[in-house]
């Protein structure tokens, strides 16, 4: 539709269209380009038989076109490309008045110049840009561009962005992000491109793919060194995955090129331990120069295709760990960890960190979250004895039982510490008194020409060549020093002195070994242990040397789980002996407590329909722990690029009614479907020792630590009410399908940023069977109704009761009963508690301020009588009603 003007009378408009409709163009004919919708501010003037040009403001500068009008009887092109005409073009015979398009130069052409333009490519051969993520959120936005084979777009205008790609087979895209440097080359769509430098393009280039030199991939995937898949191979097949490139640059120095067989997928991450942005590769590709200066992935996985969904990771708080570079005038982003568990850190990986609300850093001097332990909660500047000796971290919530009884962070001592110097690099901190069997090559910057040791007064130092204290050691001290002429890999301290040094090359470490040279061994001493290795660790570790008096428990599982072997020979060829090692153990041999050499089945478990859920995949490499319940472990995990939780055993020796009780809290997981309840996904196993239920991940974490961490400013009432409604929906739903939670509490009711609330954690759950009594006392006895403490029957109604005592949680932000005191004020024990509870009717209240008529409705489900207590409809009608009157829920709700 033309636009109209609506300063002009409507027959002066009818007598204008009427001349300009006979009107012959002229030379002199132009159309007007607006940087503004609706033909508003700045614009700029194409006129006829001009050649391609692209659009300036009045200053000069290159700006997007959003409106334009164009004369009647003439034709606008826009082309991507600056000064010709691109393969794909737009033609424009009237007004627009809207437009985001990624048109890059425009010519205004008569319909004759028009008709004889070449026709446009296929769609199977055009190359479709956004200039959003996920290919216009989906189609929610149309194509910023489209270009095919032999367009070449340089010079690009600073407006011109790429954040995803859509790249039919056969058609390669070479992006440039600086002048003259090695392209990224794609031959797949790419939906996310938006944290790669690409917004900074100066050229984009599209072609046909040459796939004549591609041989035909096997079953592995395949890296290769060098480009045209030559050099060294290393081979990769799924669920591998390398947590942090730097353990693996003897054997993958770099990527030059890989095959990926049809059933595979090859995914990179920004940063270590797959955090970051992602790439997903697709397709075998000839020429991948792995970069060093621009963009580098740090860690990657390898994923059966079928199984892995493209999605974004959930967003969720990060700590940020950030290091000084070029003399301490930039900072550098090393890496981002989100709650979990990181066993591996390189030297000098965190000197800014940063701790966002809510979260806690424990950090280890050692890897495996070994060694001493520090606790940040908030955040802070590392000084260097801390910077290069923070080996592993753990990421958890605040108030999170597992966080170390330690003080807060103090700056260490510098006198309890030396260091080694490179020219202007520090290769390592250590400290007096201490042995350490190993020391990383690839996370130092040791050089073999020169190196200082800065040993102060009366210590001496004795730097070995060979791991575990072997080889002729340079021994230094600062009466006698020398420089450090070669690689040192183990190093011993004692005060100085002119005796010999008699334990010079004994060792108390237990040692795990790979076959490759360059991976540092794993050292354990005694009571220490790993509870799953990591790549090229974790299944690849060859030979133990164990020191005399040690004992070595492996498994074959991770957390100690599946067939153990012991060991104490002084060395192991676990090789040979054709035992895969994925977790272990270090004891006194003379440790009788020892567990059975294999785990027992529990033979008469009821498995039921569970295996109709069984998911086709091995049970999931736990490392992030979330906490430890009642009856089992909780982790977090990845499951095809999407968070899941992951529940099993505490022990990894589970007696037959700990996996009767799993089983069973699947079985009945397996039969809900509501949205107000955990999404159960599936279970995997080998064993039913390692028995894992994959269930929904709600990002917030559970009530009780998300009201430990806000406030009622924080945290208000409209929000509390849609979780109250979002419980009580659960229970409806529970309780109308014949079932009882009779757990119901803040730790079991978890909360989502986008999925609202939800109530999980079934282990506890039965099904109402007519004519039976339930009398066993399950639950937390803060939360339990008081027919459950004295044993008698019950009904549904024990729900609601424990719905009550989480409203006041609701209302106050603490543990029920937090204020409750005997006569003299001391503070109740728990047995004394219960007695009030029954005798004499004690319950939690709510916090001053709280609405009236939310107290009544938590002291009615808090009644005595189990009869007296509403059912869960007429809780929703409440909360509901008080709802809609403060206009939080609409009238149809």
């Amino acid at each position: 539709m033309r636009r109209q003007w609506p300063w002009l009378p409507s027959m002066v408009v009818w007598a204008t269209a009427l001349v300009l409709s006979a009107y012959v163009p002229t030379t002199t004919s132009s159309a007007v380009l607006f940087f503004a919708p609706g033909f508003r501010g700045d614009n700029f003037t194409v006129s006829i038989n001009q050649p391609f040009v692209s659009a300036r403001n009045s200053t000069g500068s290159y700006l997007i076109v959003r409106s334009f009008s164009v004369p009647i009887g003439l034709v606008l092109v826009g082309s991507y490309t600056q000064t010709s005409l691109s393969k794909h073009y737009r033609v424009y015979t009237s007004d627009v008045a809207d437009i985001f398009d990624g048109n890059q130069s425009w010519r205004l052409v008569t319909v004759t110049e028009a008709s004889a333009l070449p026709p446009v490519p296929p769609a199977s051969v055009t190359v479709v840009g956004y200039n959003t993520t996920s290919y216009g959120y989906h189609g929610a936005y149309p194509p910023f561009f489209q270009l095919a084979p032999g367009d070449i777009v340089d010079a690009m205008l600073p407006w011109f962005s790429v954040r995803s790609v859509r790249i039919p087979a056969g058609v390669a895209v070479s992006m440039f992000d600086t002048t003259n440097d090695v392209p990224f080359v794609y031959y797949e769509d790419q939906y996310y491109l938006a944290n790669t430098g690409l917004a900074k393009l100066v050229k984009f280039q599209v072609a046909v793919r040459n796939t004549t030199s591609i041989p035909s991939a096997g079953d592995d995937l395949v890296l290769y060194t060098s480009p045209n898949f030559q050099g060294k191979q290393v081979l990769l097949k799924a669920g591998n995955a390398v947590p942090q490139l730097l353990f693996t640059l003897d054997f993958i120095p770099s990527i030059g090129s890989f095959l990926i067989p049809p059933h595979l997928l090859f995914v990179t991450y920004e940063f270590g331990f797959y955090q970051g942005t992602s790439r997903v590769y697709r397709t075998s590709n000839s020429d991948f120069t792995y970069p060093t200066t621009r963009y580098s992935f740090r860690s990657f996985q390898v994923f059966t295709r079928d199984l892995f969904v493209d999605t974004p990771a959930s967003p969720a708080p990060e700590v940020r760990c950030s290091i000084y570079t070029f003399n301490a005038q930039v900072i550098e982003l090393q890496g981002v960890y989100r709650v979990g568990e990181y066993p591996l850190l390189p030297y000098r990986s965190c000197t800014l960190l940063v701790v966002p609300p809510g979260l806690v850093v424990v950090g280890y001097e050692r890897q495996w979250f070994l060694g001493p332990a520090t606790v940040w909660s908030e955040s802070a500047t590392l000084t260097a004895e801390m910077s290069f000796r923070l080996r592993s971290i753990r990421v958890v919530v605040r108030g999170d039982p597992t966080i170390p009884n330690v003080t807060a962070p103090q700056r260490p001592d510098p006198a309890l510490y030396f260091d080694v110097g490179v020219t202007k690099f520090i290769a390592g901190v250590y400290k007096y008194g201490e042995d350490v069997p190993g020391i990383d090559d690839w996370a130092t910057y040791q050089d073999t020409n020169e190196m200082n040791p800065r040993i102060k007064d009366g210590i001496e130092a004795a730097f070995f060549p060979e791991y575990n204290f072997q080889g002729n050691p340079t021994i230094v001290s600062k009466t006698s020093f020398q420089f450090l002429k070669g690689l040192y890999r183990s190093i011993k301290t004692r005060p100085e002195t002119s005796l010999p040094w008699p334990d010079l090359h004994t060792s108390a470490f237990v040692g795990c070994f790979t076959s490759w040279a360059s991976v540092t061994p794993t050292f354990l001493a005694q009571d220490e242990s790993v509870a799953m290795f990591m790549y090229p660790w974790d299944g690849y570790v060859t030979t133990l040397t164990i020191p005399t008096g040690l004992a070595v428990f492996g498994y074959d599982e991770p957390n100690f789980q599946g067939q153990m072997v012991r060991w104490t020979a002084s060395t192991v060829d676990v090789a040979s002996a054709k035992f895969t090692l994925r977790s272990v153990r270090v004891k006194d041999a003379s440790w009788v407590d020892n567990p059975p050499t294999t785990t027992s089945a529990p033979k008469t478990a009821s498995w039921g329909d569970v295996d109709l859920i069984r998911m086709n995949m091995a049970p999931f490499a736990l490392t992030q722990r979330l906490a430890n319940g009642a009856t089992g472990s909780i982790w977090l995990a990845t499951l095809q690029q999407t968070p899941v939780v992951v529940k099993t055993f505490l022990s990894c020796t589970p007696r037959a009614s700990d996996v009767q009780r799993l089983l069973d809290e699947i079985a009945f997981m397996r039969s809900l479907s509501s949205p107000y309840i955990v999404h159960l996904v599936g279970a995997t196993w080998t064993h039913p020792t390692n028995l894992q239920a994959v269930l929904e991940y709600m990002n917030l974490g559970d009530l009780r630590q998300f009201l430990a961490r806000t406030t009622s400013d924080t945290f208000g009432w409209p929000s509390k009410l849609e979780c109250a409604l979002g419980t009580a929906e659960a229970l409806f739903y529970l309780h109308s399908q014949d079932m009882i939670h009779r757990d119901l509490k803040s730790r079991n009711i978890l909360l989502d940023a986008a999925k609202g609330t939800k109530l999980g954690d079934f282990g506890s759950s039965k099904e109402i069977v007519v004519g039976a009594t339930m009398t066993a006392p399950v639950g937390t006895f803060r939360w339990m109704a008081p027919e459950m403490l004295v044993f008698k029957a019950y009904t549904s109604a024990v729900d609601i009761y424990s719905l009550g005592v989480v409203l006041t949680e609701l209302s106050t932000h603490e543990l029920p009963f937090a204020n409750a005191r005997d006569a003299q004020g001391r503070v109740l024990e728990d047995e004394a508690l219960a007695r009030h509870v029954i005798h004499n009717h004690l319950r939690p209240t709510c916090a001053n301020g709280c609405p009236q008529w939310f107290q009544s409705l938590a002291g009615r489900c808090m009644a005595a009588e189990p009869l007296d207590r509403p059912a869960a409809p007429e809780v929703i009608y409440i909360l509901k009603s008080n709802m809609r009157q403060s206009g939080k829920v609409s009238s149809g709700s």
